[in-house]
């Protein structure tokens, strides 16, 4: 007959907790594996838990900061693009003048080319209310300069 005493549960049952333990904190290693600050925090590692904390938060700083400029490229390519559109409409409104300013042009012909005129004036006005992302791409108030000159001074 095989004869368990106190002693020996005592040392299974200690034993067994130790490897409930050991494997309860792998398996948390192995959860948080992908997450550095709750695997250090399953760790007990206070000072590690502390930089990752630090450190994730100035990647998501950078990376906010990152994001912002590039939508502020955007945001510039966006006017560039509406002011070349804007250049191109000057450039032949321009020409149309200067084509109706013609002795030789015919009534008829004068009225067609104002007219043409009259259309490229509207879609030059139209470009003050382009937006990118909601945001208007030419504030009226910044581009509004009114200097009062005194000659006297």
């Amino acid at each position: 007959m095989i004869g368990i005493d106190t002693a020996s549960l005592g040392r299974i049952s200690v034993d067994s907790r130790r490897s409930s333990n050991s494997l309860q904190n792998s398996v948390g290693r192995l959860l948080n594996s992908g997450n550095a600050a709750e695997s250090l925090r399953g760790m007990g590692d206070g000072g590690g838990l502390s930089m990752v904390s630090r450190m994730g938060a100035e990647n998501r700083s950078k990376s906010n900061l990152a994001k912002s400029m590039q939508n502020a490229v955007s945001y510039i390519q966006t006017q560039e693009a509406s002011l070349r559109k804007a250049h191109k409409i000057y450039e032949r409104m321009s020409v149309l003048a200067s084509r109706a300013m013609d002795p030789m042009t015919s009534d008829s012909s004068r009225a067609i080319l104002s007219a043409e005129f009259e259309t490229l004036r509207q879609d030059s006005l139209n470009i003050r209310s382009e937006t990118y992302q909601g945001k208007v791409l030419f504030d009226d108030i910044a581009a509004f300069v009114k200097k009062d000159v005194q000659f006297g001074e």
